[in-house]
């Protein structure tokens, strides 16, 4: 499914297109995702089962959503993150919140990291082709608790990819595919599904802006004009701008390990 993915774009957009996906994309991420705070689903779960000061490797840490506030919380966390300009405001947020972690430039199938008591992978698996292995060595690594989090629903813009693109975006890997490959691997993890909150962008030309842009749609592309078209009729007007309809579910995965005795 990634691979059919990838190779989708390549062939509507020439092959090795968007580079660094994120280099683009980091800045809107981080003031899209903001910091977990109080109340934080995958931060009270690790809270009630591992207590700081404990290790938490968070792999594809992005712009530290989860890897600052649970340093602010007493873990000593090591954060793995692939992305150039993720990393930096990464750092960049540590700093301003003064907060110390470790930060790990790499991907996780390459890195060499020293296994930690918590491992936690949010959001993540979308683009990894060799999830199983992937998903082996996040085992390999958690000496006490594992816990992932992915999406149930497609992301909304993608029901839109059709209309711009003259054919269905391939699907994304996504809640159903991993469990059933961590029942393979023999792991018969623990889950919870949760309602993420609205999209909502305060007037239509941000929302045209955001899709645009996950949509691989240029300002000067005559596509924008129909996907312009299309979001006047999907967004809905509400409370602090506009919001986009339909399930945005996600799913918190976890899975403890056994502690041996003596």
């Amino acid at each position: 499914m990634v691979r059919a993915r990838r190779e989708q774009v390549w062939r509507l957009l020439g092959e090795g297109a968007g580079g660094d996906y994120w280099e683009k994309r980091a800045e809107r991420f981080r003031r899209g995702v903001g910091m977990a705070g109080p109340g934080d689903p995958v931060l009270d779960l690790i809270a009630k089962r591992v207590l700081a000061p404990a290790r938490v490797l968070d792999v594809g840490a992005g712009t530290g959503r989860h890897a600052i506030p649970l340093a602010a919380m007493g873990y000593r966390v090591t954060a793995v993150e692939p992305s150039r300009a993720m990393r930096q405001m990464l750092l960049e947020e540590a700093a301003g919140r003064g907060v110390e972690l470790d930060v790990v430039a790499g991907e996780w199938e390459e890195v060499r990291v020293p296994p930690a008591e918590v491992v936690l992978c949010s959001h993540v698996l979308y683009a990894v082709e060799d999830a199983r292995s992937f998903l082996t060595k996040l085992d390999g690594h958690a000496e006490r608790l594992a816990v992932v989090a992915i999406r149930v629903d497609p992301w909304p813009h993608e029901a839109l990819f059709g209309l711009v693109w003259g054919e269905p975006r391939e699907p994304e890997p996504a809640f159903s595919e991993l469990y059933n490959l961590l029942l393979e691997l023999g792991i018969a993890a623990n889950v919870r599904i949760y309602r993420r909150g609205d999209l909502v962008y305060p007037d239509v030309e941000s929302a045209l802006e955001d899709w645009a842009s996950r949509l691989w749609i240029a300002p000067e592309d005559p596509r924008r004009v129909a996907l312009a078209r299309a979001l006047e009729e999907a967004l809905v007007p509400g409370e602090g701008g506009f919001t986009v309809g339909g399930e945005r579910r996600w799913a918190l995965i976890w899975w403890e390990k056994e502690i041996p005795l003596g």
